[in-house]
């Protein structure tokens, strides 16, 4: 695979190189819970979509988030996660990868070569895609691409297994206010919830980058107290995981849910899992 960019690759600056150079061609994938003969039903496709820069009481049950706390009161929350640290692009290595690889800043001429999620995904004959807001173009491998073709996905239910969803830093809530990227969230989930991908057992799974203080759990991650709202029909409204977790918790949680294996801290019990969020 050519350089995977999940964070910033529009903007050509933090590389993530896969060690997996020429994955497979993804295999054909029948929808959620169904199955070809003799073959087991593929795993729910999920949604990641990851917002910037707030503690967790900065939006849960605060008045400028409803459309947030909407999704909070149809699906499932937990309570009790944390970020591994400040500031924001380790916490993103972290959650693709299991390991900061010992980046402690937003470097912009940094390079890490170590596996992803998403190498595991493919590996597996699972597709994914990466929509980036603001991107001029898409990546090398062309799966990581510009947000504005993913209205376009969903309407014509073309998103992959697994979809990573990065908005600007103004509809993240780096650079704006929490109404501005809780209308975004509304706007780009509204369609998302109402589409036969979701109602086929779609999960979306909204997350934080890192929090404002340095609150931790887990044996190490000390980067904020943050939300984590899981959002599917198979989530009991009101679903509440208690147990603590951290980033490498919510990899644990995708991966397991995909079957595949574990990277870095994932492998590690102390980071927890939103597993049992993702299927509550």
């Amino acid at each position: 695979m050519a350089a995977l960019l999940l964070a910033a690759c529009a903007d050509a600056t933090t590389t993530i190189t896969p060690r997996l150079s020429q994955p497979a061609a993804p295999a054909a994938t029948p929808a959620p819970g169904t199955a070809a003969s003799g073959v087991a039903p593929s795993p729910a496709p999920v949604l990641l979509v990851v917002m910037e820069n707030r503690g967790y009481a900065d939006v849960v049950g605060a008045a400028a988030w409803p459309f947030l706390n909407g999704l909070i009161a149809r699906g499932g929350l937990a309570t009790a996660m944390y970020a591994t640290t400040h500031p924001s692009l380790p916490n993103y290595l972290e959650l693709i990868t299991g390991t900061t690889a010992g980046i402690t800043s937003d470097c912009t001429g940094c390079s890490v070569e170590t596996p992803t999620l998403v190498d595991q995904l493919r590996q597996h004959g699972l597709d994914w895609r990466a929509y980036m807001e603001g991107a001029g173009g898409p990546c090398p491998t062309d799966r990581v691409v510009p947000f504005d073709g993913f209205a376009g996905a969903v309407a014509t239910g073309a998103l992959p297994a697994f979809t990573w969803v990065t908005p600007n830093l103004c509809d993240d809530g780096h650079d704006c206010d929490g109404t501005v990227a809780d209308a975004w969230l509304r706007d780009t989930l509204t369609p998302v919830l109402a589409s036969p991908w979701y109602r086929a057992g779609g999960i979306v799974v909204v997350t934080w980058d890192e929090g404002g203080d340095d609150a931790g759990c887990c044996g190490g991650a000390a980067g904020g107290h943050i939300a984590t709202v899981v959002v599917s029909t198979a989530v009991r409204a009101g679903s509440r995981l208690a147990a603590p977790a951290d980033q490498a918790g919510l990899l644990r949680a995708l991966e397991d849910h995909f079957g595949v294996g574990h990277l870095g801290d994932a492998a590690d019990p102390r980071s927890g899992s939103l597993l049992p969020l993702l299927q509550a």
